[in-house]
């Protein structure tokens, strides 16, 4: 592939079933240690950003959780707003709306700061947790696509981002932030990515 933009970019953020006795990262932390192995996280599937995040919260939190893979985000908020399991750690544009009606419980989320949509949910930095991540889109095309023809499609979707529109409908509110990258500033990004 041949980078063309990095689009848009936003924090993840950790959240649990509302039965889950835990109202913040350390309490959580805290049951988690002394439930080895019984609180379950579902994830998009072995290897995806979700798993991989919270596979590493646990190694860095010397905690063992169990992990159930499912086959996209869906399921897994479906799961875990009905307590087939207990957590997960997904964009905010994913768990934000289930966090605002009090479907799921937001303990964290890895930003710089709060975002003014959930300012009642703390960063991990402010909890004193080592875990960042978010959840970026980008758009690439087939390698070996004319460099013409990239810088084409670069410019057209610039424009577009840049618009009105576009930010009200999928920046505002979801807790993205509107990037709108060249293709060589995308391509470093996932050269150090």
């Amino acid at each position: 592939f041949v980078p063309v933009t990095r689009i848009l970019e936003g924090p993840m953020m950790f959240a649990v079933n509302t039965s889950l006795p835990v109202s913040n990262m350390k309490e959580f932390i805290e049951y988690a240690r002394a439930n080895p192995g019984k609180v379950s996280y579902g994830s998009s599937g072995n290897g995806g950003q979700p798993h991989l995040a919270m596979a590493y919260l646990a190694k860095v939190s010397s905690v063992e959780l169990l992990h159930v893979p499912y086959k996209g985000m869906v399921p897994v908020v479906q799961d875990m707003v009905g307590g087939v399991v207990m957590s997960t750690v997904a964009p905010v544009s994913v768990l934000g709306p289930f966090t605002q009606s009090g479907k799921v419980k937001a303990l964290g989320v890895a930003s710089d700061k709060r975002l003014p949509q959930l300012p009642h949910v703390p960063t991990f930095a402010e909890m004193g947790q080592p875990f960042t991540c978010s959840a970026w889109i980008g758009l690439a095309v087939r390698a070996g696509t004319p460099s013409a023809i990239v810088e084409k499609i670069a410019a057209d979707t610039s424009r577009v981002l840049q618009g009105k529109e576009f930010h009200d409908k999928f920046v505002s509110g979801l807790g993205f932030e509107l990037l709108n990258t060249p293709p060589q500033r995308f391509a470093e990004f996932l050269k150090r990515d």
